[in-house]
């Protein structure tokens, strides 16, 4: 037994088996980086980019709910309005979710097109507002509360460019 394995080791390899076999391992090497790579840098930012992409769709899909129901006599209860905002809470939370599973090395490759942790945070938190009705209480006496909701949405959808 060990001298076959002495003959093994003192046994001349062939340069097209040793080329054939770097190549193989130099192959294995490369795709297990490009695997590295791609779950995690490149799919949180893709996940991120579409979570964003939903919100800017369902902000824009509904920004005119609240001028539209102006009149109806108790905002707050109307099923319209309490569909949006539980919508908003689900696609909000996403949201939030999303950008808190980026690394630091996907915010640096993305970092033109991630927004900053103070501007998410105002997002947010302008999306809870949104949400929990608290933009009625914020609202004085002279505004209309749905002014103040589309001028969150504007603020929200400028920001999340």
């Amino acid at each position: 037994m060990v001298k076959i394995i002495s003959d093994l080791l003192t046994a001349t390899i062939s340069p097209n088996f040793l080329t054939a076999m770097l190549t193989l391992v130099g192959g294995i090497v490369i795709f297990v980086l490009q695997k590295l790579v791609i779950i995690s840098l490149i799919e949180p930012y893709q996940e991120f980019k579409e979570a964003k992409s939903k919100i800017k769709y369902f902000l824009r899909m509904n920004r005119g709910l609240y001028v539209k129901h102006k009149y109806a006599s108790n905002l707050h209860n109307n099923p319209a309005i309490q569909k949006f905002h539980n919508e908003l809470k689900k696609i909000g939370e996403e949201l939030i979710v999303k950008y808190e599973n980026l690394n630091i090395l996907t915010r640096i490759f993305f970092c033109k097109s991630i927004p900053q942790s103070k501007i998410m945070d105002n997002i947010y938190t302008n999306l809870i507002r949104i949400s929990n009705d608290q933009i009625f209480h914020l609202a004085t006496k002279t505004s209309e509360p749905y002014k103040e909701v589309n001028d969150k949405i504007e603020e929200i959808l400028s920001k999340l460019k």
